[in-house]
């Protein structure tokens, strides 16, 4: 039986917009949502596994692994399938499920297309042949068409042949990250075994609908796993901003340019209670909260202090999607025939990504439309509320218009990368 490598990886810089490119034909009469749904219930599934490090920060993106599988369960049959769909959330029916995948996407980019370039988003997707891996044309004119995936040819014939590849795969991967993930695949990594790779990479740089000014960064103490202190940079600032509360925790919605896309942030009321939050905060809970805090009356004036952060994360996931249910694609057992009938099994998924948040933001015009959102909320002046994150909090980032969570994480240390 050969392996089948999926290398995912996730670029996310000073947060923010869409532009996905490669895809020409639109697709009318989707249901793009059920895929945004679907991509969501597997974020909080995948975080709450990956989540038990205690104090180690993290960060990934469900939309980017969600589109790494996809191409595998287009691939895949009988209790293989089944096992991907159930596991990922997807739907059944794959012609359905291909054509809502586009959909969503394509929905995505029109509604956040930014011609001042203020928001800039890459998505791209790649499969590696292996000599002697003959895949099916359905399959790969399938992946064209859906996923703009493009088929290379890997030569693993000697060490310096697989050398050689291995520095090409990372090649690709550094252009598409715009330099931000060079080494996806480091020195051994890639071996004679590896049959097909299948990679996503993401890059995602766009800016704040309002700045946080520079000049109001100041040091302060943040309380690293809720107890050790660490001196870190904090942004700051005082917008009317989409605000939630209750006994357990605080949350607020930070747009950006164009206002829609934002970044949520959860902050529990305790210094070391992020892990009770995080056994509070399902997908049930986060869709209750997000309604919540997309309705008038909860804009406040909200005093603000973040703190800056810049992460690279590495996870390997085979291990975490065989306890989630889909033991069956990593073993001889594996019904790949719908992309070949060469025998093949999913041996490594490996997913990265790179964050960094920091005070760029858009200037007059996209804050003059946020202020203009917000002018009627409420006639008389508001009493502020702070919100200091200066302990453990858990963020979102999702497309605001069909919800599609992008990128999602935990800060326990912004000091730690």
């Amino acid at each position: 039986m050969r392996s089948l490598v999926i290398v995912i990886l996730s670029l996310l810089v000073t947060i923010g917009g869409f532009m996905f490119r490669g895809i020409n034909k639109p697709v009318e009469g989707k249901n793009p949502q059920s895929i945004a749904d679907s991509n969501n219930v597997f974020a909080f599934s995948l975080y709450k596994r990956i989540a038990d490090s205690v104090g180690k920060n993290i960060v990934f993106s469900p939309l980017s692994v969600s589109s790494a599988l996809a191409l595998t369960y287009e691939g895949a049959k009988g209790e293989t399938s089944y096992q991907i769909c159930k596991v990922m959330h997807f739907t059944a029916d794959k012609d359905a499920f291909k054509a809502n995948f586009r959909s969503l996407i394509e929905k995505i980019e029109k509604d956040t297309t930014d011609t001042n370039r203020a928001i800039q988003f890459n998505m791209a997707n790649s499969v590696w042949v292996a000599g002697g891996i003959k895949m099916l044309s359905s399959y790969t004119d399938l992946i064209k068409m859906y996923y703009d995936a493009k088929a290379s040819n890997m030569k693993l014939s000697s060490p310096s042949a697989i050398e050689s590849t291995r520095k090409e795969i990372n090649t690709w991967v550094g252009e598409k990250t715009h330099g931000k993930i060079d080494n996806m695949i480091g020195p051994g990594g890639l071996d004679a075994s590896a049959k097909l790779v299948l990679i996503n990479a993401m890059y995602f740089d766009a800016r704040w609908a309002n700045t946080f000014p520079e000049a109001l960064t100041k040091k302060n103490i943040f309380y690293a796993n809720g107890a050790d202190s660490e001196t870190v940079d904090f942004m700051n600032g005082t917008y009317k901003l989409m605000y939630y509360q209750d006994s357990d925790m605080e949350a607020v919605d930070l747009p950006y340019y164009m206002n829609k896309l934002s970044m949520i942030v959860f902050l529990p009321r305790k210094m070391d209670g992020v892990h009770n939050m995080e056994k509070i905060l399902d997908y049930n809970n986060y869709a209750n909260i997000t309604e919540k805090l997309i309705q008038e009356k909860s804009m406040a004036k909200v005093v603000m202090s973040l703190p800056k952060f810049r992460i690279s994360e590495s996870l390997s996931l085979a291990d975490v999607l065989v306890k989630m249910g889909m033991p069956i694609a990593f073993t001889s057992m594996a019904d790949f025939t719908g992309m070949t009938n060469d025998g093949l099994h999913i041996s490594i998924v490996d997913h990265k990504t790179y964050i960094d948040v920091s005070e760029k933001g858009t200037e007059a015009a996209a804050a003059t439309k946020v202020q203009m959102r917000i002018t009627s909320a409420r006639p008389t002046p508001m009493k502020p509320i702070y919100f200091i994150a200066n302990h453990p909090f858990i963020f979102v980032i999702r497309d605001n218009v069909t919800g599609c969570i992008l990128f999602m994480g935990r800060i326990s240390n912004p000091l730690k990368a």
